[in-house]
């Protein structure tokens, strides 16, 4: 594996700038505080996921290093658990297809690490 494939931070620093350091190299990069903005904004955020965005959690307790990295794969899904409009990932840490993006969030709903979303295209 190549050095920005191995480990998520490098990927992230890769395609965005995530806390001052990085090569913008996406079409554009969304630093989100914590999951609980990104669900407080859900409505506005969600019809601008698309297939191929880049998700990425930084580590638990706010260290400044991204440590997850998911993939939306659909953006058009219905979340009949919460009545929400969704958007799907897949990812190979405990492998993952189109799961529900916004169950995630709901998950990490009361943590502080930042999420980036990078806007390949």
């Amino acid at each position: 594996a190549s050095y920005t494939w191995g480990g998520a931070d490098n990927f992230c620093r890769h395609w965005g700038v995530f806390g001052g350091n990085g090569y913008q190299r996406a079409a554009s990069t969304i630093e989100y505080p914590n999951a609980a903005v990104m669900l407080k904004y859900w409505n506005t955020i969600q019809p601008g996921l698309v297939a191929g965005d880049v998700i990425q959690f930084e580590q638990e307790n706010s260290t400044g290093i991204i440590g997850h990295t998911m993939i939306i794969t659909n953006h058009d899904a219905y979340n009949s658990e919460y009545g929400v409009y969704d958007a799907l990932y897949s990812q190979h840490t405990d492998n993952k297809i189109n799961e529900s993006f916004y169950s995630v969030l709901k998950k990490y709903e009361t943590r502080n690490n930042r999420i980036v979303v990078h806007k390949i295209k």
